[in-house]
């Protein structure tokens, strides 16, 4: 192993070593997976490796919301109308079976 404060600190007496590095002022490049965990950092390994950014190419106008599994079903079967946005599709009132007050 390696002279790490941090790796130090991760298996026993971690206030003493952290005062002691800090005394001499030590200086530690977090390389080793158990050290950027301890400093809540990403690792560059499996998933954390890849950095991907891809413009969308797709006009959002021509983005259409899908509709909810039983939406249509649910609303021939309480009578409700539906209400169609941009953004999907909604029901103008609650269903009556919805309970608001106290019992």
């Amino acid at each position: 192993m390696r002279d790490s404060t941090l790796q130090f600190a991760s298996f026993e007496k971690t206030t003493d070593h952290l005062f002691e590095a800090g005394f001499h002022m030590k200086r530690n490049a977090a390389e080793v997976v158990s050290e950027r965990i301890i400093l809540c950092q990403s690792m560059s390994i499996g998933m954390g490796a890849l950095k991907v950014f891809r413009r969308h190419m797709s006009d959002p106008h021509d983005l259409v919301a899908k509709r909810l599994v039983f939406q249509e079903a649910y609303a021939k079967m309480f009578r409700h109308p539906i209400e169609k946005l941009g953004h999907g599709m909604r029901f103008l009132r609650p269903p009556s079976f919805f309970w608001f007050g106290e019992f």
